[in-house]
């Protein structure tokens, strides 16, 4: 019993680190320019490396600029082989664009996609923009449902083929196969023609899946790689189905005839093998480590569905003693066959999986890792049940066969159940993102705080790293290699220079010392704000090399000094919403009908009134025109530039459902001279022209959605947060076409909206438990910060100099300030109670204004930022064990102990 429990022990913690077979993707390995990090104006190209080889009929890049406008020239073609891909773009201008990338694998069939953003000149990107283009896991749930039968099917052919040859020869001289007659040999034929038509199905779900994912026909979906592999497929399975026919019709089962079906099932695990991690690595040997690996769980789970319908039943025709000698005649060797398998799982699963990740630390924290945990305990719990269940009726079979072959029927049927939940996992692991593409490829992203970019010249790779970026002493390192990583063997030295072309700071170079790839040294940097870094490999053998990053040294909000001032308007004002324009801010007053206007540099206050109730949002148009929403009235008004006389434009009632008046809600003078207008109570948005006096409906796609907050892209579209509908959606300013994003889960009551100094849109969840998302319009994609106080009602949005996001809290005394670089966020405490500051506002001075209604006060933050920067906590990576070093002991302990085991078992016979 020792012994057995020693078998059993191994035998777990041999599946405990085994890795299943998985089926790769092409993830994103490299890309020119490289992610979050900064090109030269007049870049031309996009190039991007995979991990595989992908198909270029099917796979695009497309180039988007920070509006959302494709500005590629749609010539996406091969570069170096089918693993790269480059698509030119017109020479581009500062800004921050997003590469979307959709290919497909020529190894397994997935249509990928993916993205990533850099910024170009002077432009610089936050990590918000990061979070939300950040490679994630995808599962590919069709494809694995269209797998799962063929992985079973190839499964019950292998394992009731290889189970029938192991033993018959045990069985024969106890006139087992003849004292069955047509039982067994029915059963086991219903096994593997079950098996083949698995399969058969499997091969027409993958087909149409793939159909499904391309959006094309059949025929050229057969005409990828992936399609040649399924047709071959095809093929063999026709072969299997007309080898059972055959044997069919031949009423007999022989040993010819069960290795005629286990030929044909190892043919059909290595097709599975050619669209597998081994054959997509391109590292000699993996590919026969997964056909192995395929093979060994056909022969186990595939065997014990073969004992569980087709043997067993056949043993209980014999009779009480000559079933139980012929279970223990055939228990020695299936045990040894049962440990050679898992023996030779635990030597290839983790060899394969020291091939595709050696990082432990990445394995455990991806989806793929989640998945393989779940295989690996249900593979565990298929051990630890046939250790348990089969000893026990080895010592007692033979008193009372029919008893303890019950129990082992149970035991039997529980591991085919557990056996078929394995196979579901690892369809499931076939069809999901390895942990390197989940976590990117490309090991590009600079840090939160400070900076680590990759730059690629024709004919050298740069890795900088700066910490912390800030004004003061800073520490550079510079690596320099081959575009492919490998090492420039004529390098002889860095040279790194440092200027502020906005400053007309001249370079000044940077003393780097160092042997090898890797040069390192002290950047000092006098200010905050952006900087140039212009890199410059020098060679003996091969012209110099050289590339130009731009970096934004920016202090942590925690560092940055603030002082609140604030104005006391006249009594009975209520300072609701503002705007500024030439050192003057507008406010609105929802109390009666009047428009604020406060002077910034003396305080002076002055009434501006109109016919009317009551202003809820202003806005100032380039020439100075002050507009205005009166909800309560219907109407929108304006101040003239000069003169400051108001006009009143009703809003016409019949834009509107019958009887219900507009109450328009936000307003927004554009840069075209048109003025927008949300009408939340309409489900929709006004375009009024003042020079014709003319209104344009943009009627909601989402009922009842109550659009409120506007804002202008930097391609001239506006923008509308959704108040009730979850979304934000985009008026195309030509067409008038509307789009609609929304995260998940939705947004809770957005309200405003508000384009940041790198592009993003940022929205506030005007709502308990709300903050502020951020929408990376290229891509669609939201990233999420809550603010401090869960009951807060966040709201408003505006950016300081160094590019911090200060948003007001109403039911708070504070504003909330947040570093999209670092994810810090401090609050700034209000001077005065209950200011129920709802709306907020920059000025050109660097300051962030906001009215403060409950307390009858307008206040600005002055923001200063200290010389340099405290002393900052370098990141560090967190502590990580080489797969290979945990696998090593288990390969050991398999490939000494699985021999003798096995050894033992059949001694018993």
């Amino acid at each position: 019993m020792t012994r057995q429990a020693a078998l059993a022990a191994a035998a777990i913690a041999a599946l405990a680190l085994t890795a299943a077979p998985a089926w790769a993707h092409p993830f994103i390995d490299a890309t020119a320019p490289a992610r979050l990090s900064s090109a030269p104006v007049g870049t031309a190209s996009v190039t991007v490396w995979y991990s595989e080889g992908v198909e270029l009929a099917f796979s695009s890049l497309k180039v988007y600029d920070s509006g959302g406008d494709q500005v590629d020239n749609g010539d996406t073609a091969y570069h170096e082989g089918d693993t790269s891909l480059r698509v030119t773009v017109p020479p581009l201008g500062d800004g921050v664009y997003t590469v979307a990338s959709s290919v497909l694998s020529r190894v397994d069939g997935h249509l990928v996609g993916g993205a990533f953003i850099f910024a170009v000149g002077s432009a610089t990107i936050d990590a918000a923009a990061a979070e939300s283009v950040a490679p994630t896991a995808q599962v590919f749930l069709p494809e694995a449902a269209a797998r799962l039968p063929g992985l079973l099917g190839q499964s019950l052919v292998i394992g009731a083929a290889a189970a029938f040859l192991l033993a018959a020869p045990t069985w024969r001289p106890l006139g087992l196969l003849q004292a069955a007659g047509d039982l067994h040999r029915s059963r086991f034929m219903a096994l593997v023609g079950a098996g083949a038509v698995m399969v058969l199905a499997s091969n027409v779900l993958m087909l149409a899946a793939q159909s499904w994912r391309l959006e094309a026909s059949v025929l050229d979906a057969l005409g990828t790689t992936f399609g040649g592999t399924v047709a071959l497929r095809m093929a063999i399975t026709v072969a299997l189905l007309a080898a059972w026919f055959a044997a069919e019709r031949s009423g007999r089962l022989t040993a010819r005839w069960a290795a005629a079906f286990a030929a044909l099932g190892l043919a059909l695990a290595a097709t599975m093998t050619m669209v597998g991690h081994g054959a997509a690595s391109g590292v000699d040997g993996a590919a026969i480590l997964d056909y192995a690996h395929n093979v060994i769980a056909g022969i186990w789970i595939g065997g014990v569905v073969y004992l569980l319908i087709a043997a067993l039943p056949s043993i209980l025709r014999l009779g009480d003693a000559r079933s139980g000698a012929a279970i223990l005649a055939a228990i020695p060797t299936f045990s040894a066959a049962f440990v050679l398998c898992v023996g030779v799982a635990a030597i290839t699963g983790p060899l394969l999986m020291w091939v595709l990740e050696d990082s432990t630390a990445s394995i455990a924290g991806s989806t793929y890792g989640a998945i393989l945990a779940a295989k690996v305990a249900i593979g565990s719990a298929m051990v630890a049940l046939a250790a348990w269940r089969r000893y026990p009726y080895g010592l007692h079979a033979a008193p009372g066969a029919k008893r303890a072959i019950a129990r082992l029927k149970r035991s039997l049927r529980a591991e085919a159940i557990l056996g078929v939940a394995l196979l579901a996992a690892v369809a499931l692991l076939t069809n999901t993102t390895l942990p390197g593409g989940e976590a990117g490829g490309e090991a590009s992203a600079p840090a939160l705080t400070g900076l680590r970019a990759t730059e690629f010249s024709a004919g050298a790779a740069f890795d900088v790293t700066v910490w912390p970026l800030a004004a003061g002493a800073n520490e550079i390192a510079v690596s320099v290699t081959a575009p492919d990583g490998t090492p420039l063997d004529d390098l002889e030295g860095v040279r790194v220079k440092v200027s502020s072309p906005q400053r007309a700071i001249s370079p000044i170079e940077v003393d780097v010392r160092g042997e090898g790839a890797t040069r390192s040294g002290e950047l000092t940097l006098g200010f905050w704000g952006p900087w140039r870094l212009d890199v410059e490999a020098l060679r003996s053998g091969a012209a110099n090399e050289s590339v130009a990053l731009e970096a934004f040294a920016k202090p942590l909000p925690s560092e940055l000094s603030v002082e609140i001032t604030e104005h006391e308007m006249p009594d009975g004002a209520v300072p609701l919403h503002m705007a500024h324009h030439g050192g003057t801010a507008w406010i609105s007053d929802p109390s009666a009908p009047r428009v604020w206007s406060l002077d910034a540099q003396t305080g002076e206050v002055a009434e501006h009134a109109f016919e009317g109730v009551g202003s809820l949002t202003v806005s100032v148009a380039r020439d100075g025109t002050v507009w205005f929403a009166d909800s309560q009235s219907a109407q929108i008004g304006s101040l003239d530039a000069q003169s400051r006389e108001a006009s009143m434009t009703a809003i016409p009632a019949s834009l509107g459902p019958r009887g219900l008046a507009a109450m328009p809600a936000w307003i927004h003078a554009a840069s075209d001279g048109d003025v927008w207008v949300s009408v939340p109570n309409w489900n929709m948005v006004l375009e009024h022209d003042p020079r014709e006096g003319s209104f344009v409906q943009h009627v909601s796609p989402t009922p009842q959605s109550r659009p409120f907050g506007l804002a202008e892209g930097p391609d001239g579209a506006i923008w509308f947060a959704q108040l009730t509908g979850g979304k934000v959606g985009r008026i195309d300013a030509l067409t008038g076409g509307i789009s609609e994003f929304a995260p998940d889960p939705p947004l809770r009551t957005a309200e405003t909206l508000a384009f940041g100094p790198l592009g993003g849109l940022w929205v506030s969840e005007h709502a308990e438990a709300g903050g502020v998302a951020r929408l990376e319009t290229a891509l669609g994609t939201f990233s999420r910060a809550s603010a401090p106080d869960a009951a807060a009602l966040p709201n408003s949005v505006s950016f300081d100099r160094h590019r911090n996001a200060w948003f007001a809290q109403h039911t708070v005394d504070a504003l909330a300030v947040l570093d999209p670089a670092s994810g810090e966020l401090v609050e700034v405490p209000l001077p005065t109670a209950r200011s129920q500051a709802q709306f907020t506002a920059a000025d050109g001075e660097g300051r962030i204004w906001y009215a403060a209604p409950g307390a009858a006060r307008v206040g600005h933050a002055s923001i200063s930022a200290p010389a340099s920067a405290a002393a900052r906590e370098a990141p560090t990576a967190g502590a990580d064990v080489p797969y290979s070093l945990l696998a090593a002991p288990v390969f050991v302990a398999a490939a000494v102990g699985a021999p003798l085991l096995a050894a033992r078992a059949l001694s018993l016979r």
